[in-house]
């Protein structure tokens, strides 16, 4: 019962990626993904002003960055449709592992790891003595 994220270049790669992960729910999250997913990929509006903010100095790159992430928590921890989706993928992590993927290569300034860290910490799951958890970015 862990939670992985990945990037869509890596996926199409490796399509037997989520066998290799096991009993594997697959979610493309961005912002071109089907409807039911779309509810917790970041607007464009942020996504655009993180992106152009990000061609500065390191500091620029952090602010840019802590902008972005206050803005995508406050989207999903505030929208009844995105609570609802975590809340689905949370109990779906009782079941087998998650697979979350969008486009961006590094995990450490994109919205699928704040998302894998949100359904993690909405609970804090024990099932057998065993915990699910976000484990990151999946590698071989």
């Amino acid at each position: 019962m862990t939670i992985w994220t990945t990037y869509l270049a890596k996926l199409k790669n490796d399509p037997k990626m989520p066998e290799r992960i096991g009993s594997c729910f697959v979610y493309i999250i961005t912002t071109r993904a089907e409807k039911a997913n779309r509810c917790v990929a970041p607007d464009w509006s942020f996504l655009n002003e993180y992106k152009k903010d990000t061609n500065c100095c390191y500091a620029c790159q952090n602010e840019a960055w802590a902008k972005y992430e206050k803005a995508y928590l406050e989207k999903i921890q505030n929208s009844k449709e995105a609570k609802e989706w975590i809340q689905k993928r949370s109990n779906e992590a009782l079941i087998g592992n998650i697979l979350l993927v969008c486009y961006e290569k590094d995990p450490t300034h994109c919205h699928r790891r704040l998302l894998a860290e949100e359904i993690a910490r909405l609970k804090n799951w024990e099932v057998n003595n065993k915990h699910a958890e976000y484990r990151g970015d999946w590698n071989d």
